[in-house]
């Protein structure tokens, strides 16, 4: 009874992750600080507002990284369902960065669309820092092959990414569609998981070497962009969606 009970716990936590964000979480809507990033060659003159936080949307004039690419505010909008799309078109690349800084605890994205993106994009669900000490505080989950077909389609990263032991690739199966990527950000150690829709894992990993960050003034970014900066290879367009995103607190 205990073993079913716990199963259905589980089952729930999965389905409530999935249901996604509607419009009624704006009533509790964490805006925080509400500072936009200030870049060189880069504007966040507008915001949308999914899950429960406010995120200031990317742009650029010219080229800026990652990539380098343009990145077009046209490209990152929230539909009527609450999920978040995040596009690559002929205007550009897509950037969100949520307006505060979450520290140590547990991230939950929710993909509603295929691992089977173009090969020369990047799907990035990660914090990052402004500022270089802890290598900029970045710790990432990242869907792309690197503008090569026949890699492995995901990797799990604590920045540098040179270095071997701070870097773990796999695949996720091409049949996955609604699946949550977590990493549970502690201060010795970072534990990633990915889950599909009913609950089963997809992948694990857990890093505890020397170069776990600090928690800081990182912020959680997501974004999609093309790999070098040239252009997508087997499509004209890219589109990838996110249900929910969720953060709970260890304190």
């Amino acid at each position: 009874m205990r073993f079913q009970l716990n199963l259905l716990s589980a089952l729930f936590a999965v389905v409530a992750l999935l249901s996604g964000c509607r419009k009624s979480v704006a009533d509790n809507l964490d805006t925080g600080p509400l500072s936009p990033p200030v870049r060189q060659g880069e504007t966040y003159a507008s915001h949308l507002d999914f899950c429960g936080y406010r995120w200031f949307v990317k742009a650029s004039q010219g080229k800026v990284g990652p990539g380098p690419n343009l990145f077009s505010t046209s490209n990152s909008f929230v539909d009527t369902s609450g999920g978040l799309h995040l596009r690559i078109d002929k205007s550009g690349c897509a950037e969100v960065v949520c307006n505060k800084s979450l520290g140590y605890g547990r991230y939950a994205f929710t993909v509603s669309s295929s691992p089977d993106i173009d090969p020369n994009s990047t799907f990035g669900l990660f914090t990052w820092s402004d500022a270089a000490p802890y290598h900029h505080r970045e710790i990432d989950i990242e869907i792309g092959r690197w503008g090569k077909s026949d890699n492995k389609n995901c990797q799990m990263v604590v920045q540098p990414y040179n270095v071997k032991a701070n870097i773990h690739r796999f695949d996720v199966p091409l049949k996955c569609k609604d699946f949550v990527c977590n990493f549970t950000w502690k201060p010795n150690e970072v534990d990633y998981s990915i889950v599909d829709s009913v609950g089963g894992k997809v992948e694990s990993w857990i890093y505890s070497g020397p170069d776990v960050p600090k928690a800081g003034d990182e912020r959680t970014h997501i974004n999609l962009w093309i790999c070098d900066g040239t252009a997508l290879r087997d499509k004209a367009t890219q589109e990838v969606v996110l249900k929910s995103f969720k953060f709970t607190s260890p304190f």
